[in-house]
């Protein structure tokens, strides 16, 4: 995985990121437990950016 620089911060994030919008139910409808898989294997593989937006799910994929 490679990572980058967070703007002018010394914090690092992964290039690919992890979309929660269906965790949240946008446009999809999942299982919780292999919703918590999909997200368990994005760590597992070095995922570190989530995007979790408020508006995904009214706040439930955060």
């Amino acid at each position: 995985m490679e990572y980058r620089q967070l703007g002018s911060t010394p914090l690092k994030v992964s290039s690919l990121g992890f979309g929660c919008g269906s965790i949240g139910g946008l446009l999809v409808r999942g299982e919780y437990p292999k919703m918590r898989e999909a997200v368990a294997r994005a760590i597992d593989l070095g995922i570190t950016y989530f995007d979790t937006a408020s508006m995904y799910g009214n706040g439930q994929s955060e």
